[in-house]
This record gives C-alpha cells, sequence and structure tokens, in this order.
C-alpha cells in the first residue's frame, strides 16, 4: 500500500521524505522489520522503540513513524504522531487489508478461563466443521498448523494483524484470541473487529497496573465496543451487576448470557468427578441434553457454557457440539493430573490469582480422600495487592502450604514470599524459595490418598529471574524428583 494512503485520515505530521513509497508492512519490532516496512517507534515500559530505529532501517525499513524525531537520512519519511501505539494496530490492519473484516473473530476477557474457552473453541470448530484456527493466547500462539511460542497473552498490535492476515491466506475460517486487560488498555486489538466477545469473569487482579477495579473493569469492556455490527456478547450472567454493565454496552438483542444460576444457556445436574464434569443443558429453559466433558473443575462448566454459546450461535447442532466436547483432549496445565506411580495423587494447575486459586482448591477437595498440599508462589512485577490475598486463601483452605517462587522476574523473591506470608493463617505452612525444593518437600511428605498440587505455572517451561529465563516446567521437575526417588529406593 502506498504510504500516503495508509497513513490518509489520521493526525500524522510529515516531517520529511516522500509519501509515494510502497509499505509492504507494519511493525514495532525492530527485530521483525523486514524490507518495505514502516517502523513504528514505541515508549514502551522496558524499552524504547525510539532508540532502535537505526536497527530497523538496517533491516530493511522504509519510513519510521516516531512520537519525536530522531536522525534518518533525508530519502526515508519521518512520520510524527502523539500517540503510535495507538496507530500500531490501525495501520497495520489497513495494510494488510482489514483481516478481521474477513474472518470471523472471536475474543475472550476476563480474570480466569480465557486460554480454556479458546482451547475449547478451536476443538469444537475443527472436529464438527473441519474448517481451520488460528490462536492467540497464553499457553501459545497458532498459526493454523503451526504452532509459536506466546511471550504474552496478547502480542503486538502489528502481530496481531500479521496472524490475522495470514490466517486468512492459509484458508483458515476462525481467529480465537485472549484479550487481557494490558492488551486491551494498550491498544493491542487495536484495527480488529471481533464478532463474538465474551466475558468469562471479572476477580482482583492487575491492580498494578490498573490501580482500580473501574479501571481494570473499564479495560475489558473496550472489547465489546470493538463488536461488529453484527456481532454478539456472550457475558456470564452469574456476574450480576457486573454482567448487567457489560450487557449495556451493546443491543440486548446482540447478547448472550449463560451461566448455572441464571442466563439463556445454563447448566443443570452438574456433577463433578475425576474423569470430568457432567450436566443437561438448558436453552431458554429447554433441555438439550446431558454432555460430558473430560475437564476437572465446577469453574469449567462456565468454560464449556460459553463455547457451546458460540457454536450454536454459528448453527453447530447441540448433538455435534456434544460430541466435540466429550473427547476434549484438556490444556495443558489446567488441573493436569500426573501419570505417577505414587499412591497419592499430583496435580499441576495454572492458579495464580485469590479468586482461581480458591476454587483450584474447592474442586480438589472434592477429588481427594486424604490431605491436600498445595506448592505456590506469585509473579513478579505483578500485582502485589494480591500476594497477601492468595497467602490467606492457600493457608486457610489447604491442610499443608508450601510457599516458594513463581516468575520472581527483577523483584528480590524472599520480598515476594513475605508479602505472601502477610496473608497466611495458621500453622500449617512454610515457605521454601528454591521451587524444585519446595515441590520435593511436598512430594516427600505426602502420604497415600492425599493430593500434591504445584500451582501457579501450569504450562510455563522457564523460571524468570532478574530478566533471565531459566528452564523450569513444573510437570517435568516432579517426574525427574519422583524417578530420583524410586532410584535411590531400588
Amino acid at each position: 500500500m502506498i504510504l500516503s494512503e495508509l497513513i490518509k485520515g489520521y493526525d500524522v505530521d510529515v516531517r520529511q521524505g516522500k509519501l509515494n513509497i510502497d509499505i509492504k508492512g507494519v511493525e514495532s519490532d525492530s527485530r521483525k522489520i523486514k524490507d518495505g516496512y514502516l517502523f513504528v517507534a514505541i515508549k514502551g515500559f522496558e524499552r524504547d522503540g525510539h532508540e532502535c530505529v537505526q536497527d530497523a532501517l538496517k533491516n530493511g525499513a522504509v519510513a519510521v513513524l516516531s512520537q519525536k524525531e530522531v536522525d534518518l537520512p533525508a530519502s526515508i519519511p519521518l512520520l510524527l504522531s502523539n500517540d503510535t501505539r495507538l496507530l500500531e494496530g490501525k495501520l497495520s490492519a489497513r495494510v494488510y487489508n482489514m483481516p478481521s473484516e474477513h474472518l470471523k473473530v472471536i475474543g475472550v476477557t476476563g480474570t480466569n478461563g480465557k486460554g480454556t474457552i479458546t482451547f475449547l473453541l478451536k476443538h469444537i470448530f475443527e472436529e464438527t466443521t473441519g474448517k481451520k484456527c488460528s490462536l492467540i493466547g497464553t499457553i501459545e500462539n497458532i498459526l493454523i498448523d503451526e504452532i509459536y511460542e506466546a511471550k504474552n497473552t496478547t502480542p503486538s498490535a502489528s502481530t496481531v494483524q500479521y496472524l490475522l492476515k495470514e490466517t486468512i491466506s492459509r484458508g483458515g475460517k476462525y481467529m480465537l484470541m485472549e484479550a487481557s486487560s494490558h492488551a486491551l488498555s494498550m491498544g493491542r486489538l487495536n484495527g480488529c473487529r471481533f464478532d463474538y466477545a465474551i466475558l468469562t469473569n471479572i476477580t482482583h487482579d492487575h491492580l498494578d497496573y490498573h490501580k482500580t477495579m473501574k479501571d481494570y473493569i473499564d479495560a475489558k469492556k473496550k472489547l465489546f465496543k470493538m463488536l461488529k455490527p453484527s456481532g454478539y456478547a456472550v457475558i456470564n450472567a452469574d456476574l450480576s451487576v457486573i454482567s448487567e454493565e457489560f450487557s449495556s454496552i451493546i443491543e440486548q438483542d446482540r447478547v448472550i448470557t449463560y451461566g448455572i444460576r441464571q442466563g439463556t444457556v445454563r447448566a443443570k445436574g452438574i456433577e463433578v468427578s475425576r474423569e470430568g464434569i457432567s450436566f443437561v443443558l438448558f436453552v431458554h429453559d429447554n433441555p438439550l441434553g446431558e454432555i460430558n466433558v473430560p475437564m476437572v473443575g465446577n469453574y469449567n462448566v462456565y468454560n464449556v457454557l460459553a463455547a457451546i454459546c458460540v457454536g450454536l450461535k454459528e448453527g453447530i447442532s447441540f448433538t455435534r457440539i456434544k460430541d466435540a466436547l466429550e473427547c476434549f483432549p484438556g490444556v495443558d496445565g489446567r488441573f493436569e493430573f500426573i501419570d505417577t506411580p505414587m499412591p497419592f495423587d499430583v496435580v499441576v494447575d495454572f492458579a495464580h490469582t485469590p479468586d482461581a486459586l480458591k476454587k483450584m482448591i474447592a474442586t480438589a477437595r472434592r477429588l481427594t480422600q486424604g490431605r491436600l498440599i498445595v506448592v505456590f508462589g506469585a509473579g513478579g512485577e505483578s500485582d502485589k495487592k494480591k500476594r497477601p490475598v492468595m497467602g490467606n486463601v492457600v493457608t486457610s483452605l489447604a491442610d499443608i502450604t508450601v510457599i516458594t517462587n513463581d516468575n520472581p522476574k527483577r523483584e528480590v523473591p524472599l520480598d515476594i514470599i513475605r508479602s505472601i506470608e502477610e496473608g497466611a493463617v495458621g500453622n500449617n505452612w512454610l515457605s521454601i524459595p528454591d521451587r524444585r525444593r519446595a515441590i520435593e518437600y511436598a512430594l516427600t511428605i505426602a502420604k497415600p490418598k492425599d493430593m500434591v498440587i504445584v500451582a501457579g505455572k501450569g504450562h510455563e517451561r522457564t523460571q524468570i529471574f532478574n530478566g533471565y529465563e531459566v528452564p523450569f516446567y513444573d510437570k517435568d521437575v516432579i517426574l525427574d524428583i519422583l524417578s530420583q526417588k524410586k532410584a535411590k529406593s531400588s
């Protein structure tokens, strides 16, 4: 696309260079720049893109959009904008021919459950329609058949638009996307329009960034303001006042509600076991039939209901959705039982908020006859206010709690642990900063019929210390510890 057409209608000040050049792509990461790209310089929290302009030029950038004057050869167009972050997604969408308009795009927001819902939908669509999907989320980014590591829940705006464009070019039908509050407030979804916006739940999280719950909620509302004219809001009705707040954003005939206590799509007669969850699905108070899903946890009923709402609206029959859900393979690190030879259960789970930990432990209580031993920590450079709350929740509900590290990042690990300890109650807990040693201790004290849960990291395969990533996958660590113990005892 010609540069003059690309920036048409936007408040951009042209400082130098001719605008009749062809722009092949837009990118804010200088390392990803290719020949013919426009480089967007953004001042981030850790890096300032304005310091990477020369690298972008070396990699093939033919124009620069910046928030301030930068030194460029006279032949390179320099464009200035007060908010380059805002424009990155919009320009990327335009240069790639507005890809979200040519796909079914589904965004999922909420504190917990986003990733699970996207994987449920991917499975339903591919099992029932045979049409391929892409997925953007916490666990991984999937571009049809290619899998990429996910550094953030939602990548940069230009990456999102590129993935949308590539999904179309590879014959994909759906894009399933976790829409985090950070991504929405930082404009990473600018340029997208959605066919469905799903709200899972809202609980305490990310107040280090958003400061107040109102700001946190307002960030999530942005997703619902990005719906296409024919798009639908899919909202958890059991959130009560919050449900009504989100429902009021768009016309009521474009709102679909789901829940256990209320909603147009409801689950009744819920049963939870080690094998999964089962319930009878009701739509407008009419029973459609029983569904058995091999996922553990009462909270997953909500995730399944959200996926069913979209599937039904897409015209997929209840019978086909039921068949797909009953062979769902699960999600890596979400209440995942680890296959071990031990006489006790070992589970890995991603729970890392007070509400998620509470629900995880409630589920575990229903599935174990023995003691519940929980190993957990709190991530660094994130909401500090939730740490003592997490400490209180786990020590109040578990039989034994082991507090440890969980991606301290650039914070002092012991400071995070001490913050968690502030909320701890009783005398059934201890702190072991080294995560491997903490897991080993929990496995050592476990008795027959107990359950050991290692929480917080789930699918993650590294620990982050002072900006460096160190290989660490809870599942592999557990199996390694147990294999060494078996070797010593034999």
